[in-house]
């Protein structure tokens, strides 16, 4: 066997590889051997089939698994001898020029087998002292108020309606009704344009569109604030689709609806009482009120830690700068693209690249580089400081998966899992870079900064400049540093 290093250029490796054509007739014969003695055709004892037939009948179908075996093995042996890891699957083609008669040649022993073997390599990264990050926690007050405000919302989502019996009874905001209705573009019906028994409720304003849970393909914006006031019985209502609307058949017309009332019902909100409590499960009201506050105490304390979990992988992404497999940023950039634009329907002609598609390819291909260059980052400190992702740790999160679905799903899940090993690595990697994020909050300076409960729920980052003094902070008690990780021979 002959293995050449062709090319080392950056992240890129590559080999000419030679396998002698004596070598694969050895392995072969030796498949043969074997199969010789497990045969059994029609004129011939058993294990008595002469090699030369076998080779005539299955000959060919067991050099392609031997080739691909022996490229396999080579590929693995050039992993281990230079110690590369590789970034994704590496990559072997055939080199045609080198093999006079092809593959069919090497199959009938005439030729030897010559291949390339090409692959990208995770780069190496010199890790710093991560005790001298610097992050800052936002911390908020749970004040009376807030539990105040959070047990009415859920009295309102409580809330039962009760019919208004009266004949006169008109549709109020806050209101729900039941109705059908038919619609009409130019007279002609539209797509879904007719349903029966449609539960909606009744707006305060044409913007707020609030609506019922079986009402999820009416949210044509204005229809439930223009039944306000209307009586049970058959009534019309006229909706003018804006210009822009994204669906050109609806774009700038006006739709009719021939609307049949059924039902209108008044909401009742249940009284904040020990009995309310009690139907939620809580002893008493006081300790209905606990619950809610330790509820806003945890969603306060995931939305900390999402904006300390951000500052840690801005400082990270704007302090490493190394080279990225291209193959592993095309990929990503790819799925950034799909998620974001996705391509055209079946059947419609793609338009031309424009400036602005250039400019967002190009936004796209700086997220992937982002997403990769810190995924590789978190990889390699959690690989030298020996963070793992354990099987109780796998099965407590499938197990977490699994009491989402109905019971009878949840079989089908524990199988999937099991049949698809590779599957578990889309619950193994958040699971991963939490126990990494956890690590480097450890080493981190961070300190503590009161915020609004607006400003910890915000999109925007935080700290953000203008708050920078707007608060005292307050440090977190400092913790023996540690050294950098050595980095492994």
């Amino acid at each position: 066997m002959n293995i050449t290093p062709t090319r080392s250029e950056g992240l890129q490796r590559e080999w000419s590889i030679t396998i002698p054509a004596a070598d694969l007739s050895r392995r072969l014969d030796a498949r043969l051997e074997t199969l010789r003695a497990k045969t059994k055709l029609r004129g011939f004892r058993p294990g008595k089939v002469p090699a030369s037939h076998l080779r005539r009948l299955y000959g060919r179908s067991l050099m392609r698994e031997i080739v691909q075996t022996a490229m396999q093995e080579t590929g693995e042996k050039i992993l281990a001898d230079e110690n590369l890891r590789p970034a994704e699957e590496p990559r072997f083609t055939l080199d045609e020029s080198a093999m006079p008669g092809g593959m069919e040649a090497v199959e009938k022993g005439e030729c030897d087998l010559a291949c390339r073997f090409a692959l990208e390599v995770i780069p190496e990264i010199d890790l710093g002292d991560f005790s001298r990050l610097s992050l800052v926690r936002p911390t908020t007050e749970i004040t009376a108020e807030d539990v105040e405000r959070a047990l009415e919302r859920i009295a309102h989502q409580n809330r039962k309606f009760e019919p208004k019996d009266a004949e006169d009874a008109t549709a109020e905001p806050g209101d729900r009704i039941r109705l059908d209705f038919d619609g009409s573009i130019d007279g002609a019906p539209f797509a879904d344009s007719r349903r029966e028994d449609v539960f909606m409720e009744i707006p305060a304003a044409p913007d707020n569109n609030a609506e019922g849970e079986d009402a999820a393909d009416t949210s044509i914006a204005g229809f439930a604030h223009a039944l306000r006031g209307r009586n049970k019985g058959e009534s019309e209502v006229d909706i003018d689709f804006p210009a822009d609307h994204p669906l050109p058949e609806f774009a700038g017309k006006q739709a009719r609806f021939a609307v049949t009332i059924k039902e209108i019902a008044a909401p009742h909100t249940p009284a904040l009482d020990d009995a309310f409590a009690a139907a939620l499960g809580a002893e008493n009201l006081d300790a209905l009120r606990k619950q809610i506050s330790q509820a806003i105490a945890a969603e306060d304390a995931r939305a900390a830690r999402a904006k300390l979990k951000r500052q840690l992988l801005d400082q990270l992404a704007r302090q490493y700068d190394f080279a990225l497999p291209n193959g592993m940023v095309a990929r990503e950039s790819a799925a950034i693209q799909s998620q974001l634009a996705p391509p055209p329907a079946e059947g419609e002609p793609a338009d031309a690249p424009s400036e602005e598609d250039d400019a967002l390819a190009r936004e796209y291909a700086s997220i992937a580089e982002r997403r990769v260059r810190l995924a590789l980052l978190m990889s390699e400190i959690g690989r030298r400081n020996n963070i793992e992702v354990t099987p109780d740790e796998l099965s407590r999160a499938v197990a977490v998966q699994a009491q989402r679905m109905p019971q009878k799903e949840q079989a089908k899940l524990y199988a999937y899992y099991r049949d698809n090993p590779r599957a578990l690595e889309t619950i193994r990697a958040p699971i991963f870079e939490d126990k990494v994020t956890d690590f480097l909050f450890e080493l981190a300076r961070i300190e503590e900064r009161e915020v609004t409960r607006e400003t910890l729920y915000s999109d925007a980052d935080f700290p953000a400049e203008e708050e920078a003094d707007a608060a005292p902070s307050k440090k977190k008690p400092a913790k023996k540093k540690t050294a950098p990780p050595k980095k492994k021979k």
